[in-house]
């Protein structure tokens, strides 16, 4: 499934130029990357997740390293990868300066979760990739036709 620049910024949430500025940085990678004026940039799922979950974590204040951190790492990883992890119980990878951690929010105590200003949905990447996948689906026959993706919609708590 490839996704282009428009339908990624869409269902990221990310402005469309700052996306555009990530490419050019290196900070998205794209899977087919546009060739001057008039070409396409195009992102596969995975890239695709990558870039809403950072902007996601990016919403409840973590800083541009650690999301640019998460954003290649979830680039690099697959979707069986990320299935083993939410199969024990772990939805949250966390970006630290010592590398990418996993955690599962049941270990965490209650009041953590307020003092790190941890929010459930921005932090569960489990949420976020169904949430891309269901709007990658949707968009697959009918962007052209113009339905307007829907935004993640963040509960903070």
């Amino acid at each position: 499934m490839k996704l282009s620049t428009g339908a990624v910024a869409a269902i990221s949430g990310i402005n469309q130029g700052t996306l555009e500025t990530w490419v050019v940085k290196g900070i998205a990678r794209p899977t087919v990357r546009g060739k001057g004026h008039g070409t396409a940039t195009y992102f596969d799922l995975m890239g695709t997740l990558a870039l809403t979950y950072g902007n996601a974590i990016r919403t409840i204040g973590i800083g541009s390293p650690l999301i640019e951190e998460i954003i290649a790492y979830l680039s690099g990883t697959t979707e069986e990868e990320l299935l083993g992890h939410f199969a024990s119980g772990e939805t949250t990878p966390y970006p630290t300066p010592f590398g990418i951690v996993w955690l599962n929010p049941k270990d965490m105590p209650p009041q953590q979760h307020v003092v790190d200003g941890w929010v459930d949905d921005a932090m569960n990447l489990e949420k976020c990739l169904a949430h891309v996948k269901a709007e990658a689906t949707r968009l697959a026959g009918a962007f052209k036709r113009g339905p307007k993706p829907r935004k993640l919609q963040l509960k903070v708590k």
